[in-house]
């Protein structure tokens, strides 16, 4: 079996819920492959997922606290960690996304949407979730043709999918949601919903 370009995060305490985002962005505190301090270039590209969300889950910060915040479990919000230490976690897009000429980095794009495709399959493979969570619109649009009925159900919370039997939800990714009109409330109907599907 071939493993996924970046190593998914997979905590020993695994509840069964993959969260999948689009990509990450080329840092700029540094010269070096990945352009970020808190990820040596000697780990990359397999342990950069696992250091990032290593990081991300003590930093607490924008998506990383968004995507938490969409999951209610016995009327509360996990704290970071907890949280952390029981979601897996992982990209699609195979490669760090630059900066354009306006300073802002660029987006997902034609280009990536084989390599995506083939990477959630070897995620999956590897990760092997009872459900998917899929934190992107666009992600949501690769994949939907690879749905087990082919097709998939827009939902008021977000767009439902099966893959080999695991249930899937698409929904905007949070630096979206303002743009899109999305809420936390939908976030989270979406993630109580996806909890509630059978698993294979």
């Amino acid at each position: 079996m071939r493993n996924p370009f970046f190593n998914p995060w997979k905590p020993p305490g695994f509840n069964g819920t993959l969260i999948l985002g689009e990509s990450c962005p080329k840092g700029d505190e540094t010269s070096g492959i990945t352009g970020w301090r808190a990820h040596p270039d000697s780990e990359w590209p397999h342990n950069f997922i696992i250091r990032h969300v290593e990081e991300k889950r003590l930093q607490d910060d924008s998506t990383f606290r968004a995507l938490r915040s969409s999951f209610v479990y016995d009327g509360a919000v996990l704290e970071s960690v907890a949280f952390w230490d029981a979601h897996a976690f992982s990209n699609l897009v195979p490669r760090l996304m630059g900066r354009r000429p306006s300073g802002k980095f660029e987006r997902p794009g034609a280009r990536d949407k084989e390599p995506a495709r083939e990477q959630f399959r070897l995620i999956l493979e590897d990760v092997q979730p009872s459900r998917v969570l899929i934190a992107s619109a666009w992600g949501t649009e690769v994949l939907k043709d690879l749905s087990d009925t082919h097709k998939y159900d827009a939902v008021q919370e977000g767009w439902q999918m099966a893959f080999d039997q695991r249930p899937a939800i698409g929904i905007y990714h949070p630096q979206a949601w303002n743009q899109q009109g999305y809420s936390i409330d939908q976030a989270r109907r979406a993630t109580a919903l996806l909890r509630t599907l059978p698993t294979r």
